[in-house]
């Protein structure tokens, strides 16, 4: 099973209309926000960017998928912000994803 039901029916659509990390948009409206990154961390950049994100869009249901690890200190932010959080998400070779383990 995946870790994001039915992402592998391609029921999603990259947003390009913010910068930064791809943002893709699940026929049911949720948003998975991309993150190809070993460490995050708490930094002023991601709480400025997590602020900005729900400014955007305050109640959208939406999961972050990072290639590594959330440290405690982000995911804090991220758990405040109501993003949930898939770690060691990696693409797998037939075009699904794998929760990396």
């Amino acid at each position: 099973a995946l870790p994001i039901p039915g992402l592998q029916e391609k029921p999603y659509a990259p947003r390009r209309e913010r910068p930064g990390l791809p943002v893709a948009v699940l026929r049911d409206g949720r948003h998975v926000i991309c993150a190809p990154y070993d460490c995050i961390v708490r930094t002023k950049e991601l709480e400025d960017a997590v602020r900005s994100y729900r400014a955007d869009f305050p109640s959208q249901p939406t999961t972050l998928m990072c290639s590594g690890r959330v440290m405690p200190d982000a995911r804090e932010i991220l758990d405040v912000a109501g993003i949930t959080i898939l770690e060691r998400a990696r693409a797998a070779s037939h075009g699904t994803v794998s929760p990396g383990l």
